[in-house]
């Protein structure tokens, strides 16, 4: 809760999302044929452990966390040579993949708060999630409202939307694919 008010541009919720939660996210995700999955905004973890428990032996996991906190929490917490933390923004995603001869992702999970940013940084850093994922990957965004429906409908062909009340508060899913 603390992390809510120091981080408010970071820290989307008072509460870290449920167990619930996570499992809605993950089912969208085939282990069998995913290689490089991402996740920005990892937060507690709730959903990075998770899929590293599903993860395949020879994919590859790559969590972006901006709060020095959250980032600690992880490092400390996780040691799976599948997975790499990078105490960093979305924002760098893009570089990093480049620069690790990545140009294609199967999955992006998103937990950003995107309710807290403003419209072009918003749309900007869904261009560069959108290019990412390729042809054939999936990006994953959830979100406590529907602010962004429009947008998601707007910048990719294929939405699909899932829920769960079992979160506090509620969560909207977002599954987007290009």
């Amino acid at each position: 809760m603390i992390q809510f008010f120091k981080g408010a541009q970071t820290v989307g919720s008072f509460f870290p999302s449920t167990p619930i939660l996570a499992s809605k996210i993950v089912k969208h995700i085939d282990f069998s044929k995913a290689k490089y999955i991402v996740e920005v905004g990892p937060g507690t973890g709730v959903f990075t452990k998770k899929i590293l428990k599903k993860l395949n032996e020879n994919a590859l996991f790559i969590a972006f966390e901006l709060n020095e906190k959250f980032f600690n929490k992880l490092k400390n917490e996780i040691n799976d040579h599948r997975f790499i933390l990078i105490n960093g923004s979305a924002e760098e995603l893009q570089s990093y993949l480049k620069e690790n001869g990545i140009t294609e992702i199967d999955y992006l999970i998103s937990s950003i708060p995107l309710s807290n940013f403003k419209g072009k940084k918003i749309v900007t850093l869904l261009h560069s999630f959108r290019d990412i994922i390729g042809s054939t990957g999936t990006f994953i965004q959830f979100q406590y409202s529907f602010n962004q429906k429009r947008l998601f409908h707007n910048l990719f062909p294929n939405v699909k939307m899932d829920f769960t009340q079992f979160n506090i508060p509620p969560a909207f899913i977002y599954v987007c694919k290009n």
